[in-house]
């Protein structure tokens, strides 16, 4: 029975409004205390005064920050470990079981404490004269573990891209994986595995550097936990977590290929084909604001690559970066998507592909 119908069989029965409190919860499969024309356990009403308070107190919290920004520069942004509940033993907890690995616990609370933080703490023992204060002085800071970290990224990294794009020439390589490791990808995901309020330093928020630090420190603190299997856990975690930013991404926004027209005649040359030539294959509005230029790129009468473009310059660029991209096998039309997960257990380790000076698609391994 809807509610509806309830509703109207109880006002025909000539129920008092009063009654009618008592027994409406119940007749519409309420359930729940009633406190204050508030059902707790069902659904949330929440009183008038409520959304004016919200609305004040965030239009308070905005004032400090510009009052901020104006007298200081920077907007001051409370620690969570300022608040009277806040447990690091549980948070250290909570972030291995996010990451499903398992670590030594000195390894990883070591990951998190910067070399800032142990210089701050022990010249703030220095100045109370505290006893004992040079023990800080012995506290391992994440370097160690940071330089370990960084290693083994750079290695699963270089391994991973030469396997999964096998006729990618060894500068496009290089230049993708400089693109993982850098200090904003790094930190982007280290901000969103959770490390931020974990980390012990002295400026917070921490700086993308320090982020990413700490990030290498975790991958080395993996590897360090476990000697046996810990690089092998380390290598697929950072596969897991940036090795899978590529996703979406296109190649020739990472790979910024200096000469693209000396690039393709280098290797047709050593596929022993014929020079790259462009044509016009089409054109529309030209000499308007909605010119466009269809330009081909031929070699030996076949076509390689074709691209649109505002001006037959930009066409022409455009089309020669489609060949490449045909030929080095990731373009988003012919090519299969990149493997993660599961996948890359089948990733076989190669020293490097081929340069594009001696780039030939008969001489490709590991394909």
């Amino acid at each position: 029975m809807t509610a509806s119908v309830k509703l109207s069989l109880v006002f025909k029965s000539g129920l008092g409004f009063h009654n009618l409190q008592k027994v409406t919860p119940n007749l519409l499969g309420i359930s729940g205390n009633h406190q204050g024309g508030i059902y707790t356990n069902a659904v949330r009403f929440r009183h008038r005064s409520v959304y004016p308070m919200m609305k004040e107190l965030n239009k308070r919290r905005e004032n400090i920050a510009a009052d901020e920004m104006l007298r200081t520069g920077k907007q001051t942004r409370h620690r969570r470990s300022d608040y009277i509940e806040w447990n690091y033993n549980s948070e250290l907890v909570a972030f291995t079981a996010r990451l499903g690995e398992k670590f030594d616990d000195s390894k990883l609370r070591e990951a998190f404490i910067t070399t800032d933080f142990v210089e701050a703490e022990t010249k703030r023992q220095e100045e109370l004269q505290i006893k004992g204060g040079n023990q800080l002085s012995q506290l391992p800071s994440n370097e160690d573990l940071a330089m370990e970290g960084s290693l083994i990224i750079n290695q699963s990294l270089c391994a991973y891209v030469r396997w999964a794009l096998p006729y990618l020439p060894e500068e496009g390589v290089q230049a993708v994986v400089n693109f993982l490791t850098g200090d904003k990808l790094l930190a982007h995901v280290s901000f969103h595995i959770g490390t931020l309020d974990l980390i012990m330093t002295v400026d917070y928020p921490p700086s993308p550097q320090t982020l990413k630090k700490v990030f290498e420190a975790i991958i080395g603190a993996l590897a360090t936990s476990n000697k046996d299997e810990g690089p092998s856990r380390a290598s697929r975690l950072v596969l897991d977590l940036v090795a899978t930013q590529l996703h979406g991404k296109d190649l020739t926004d990472i790979w910024d290929i200096p000469n693209p027209m000396k690039t393709l005649s280098t290797i047709m040359v050593n596929e022993n084909r014929g020079e790259p030539e462009a044509r016009l294959l089409w054109a529309s509005g030209k000499e308007s604001l909605l010119a466009c230029y269809h330009i081909g790129i031929y070699s030996d009468q076949q076509l390689i690559g074709q691209a649109p473009g505002e001006t037959s310059e930009i066409a022409e660029e455009m089309a020669v970066l489609d060949a490449l991209k045909r030929i080095f096998r990731f373009d988003e039309s012919s090519s299969k998507p990149l493997p993660f997960g599961r996948e890359t257990q089948q990733m076989k380790a190669k020293k490097s592909n081929l340069t594009i000076e001696k780039w030939k698609s008969s001489n490709i391994t590991n394909v």
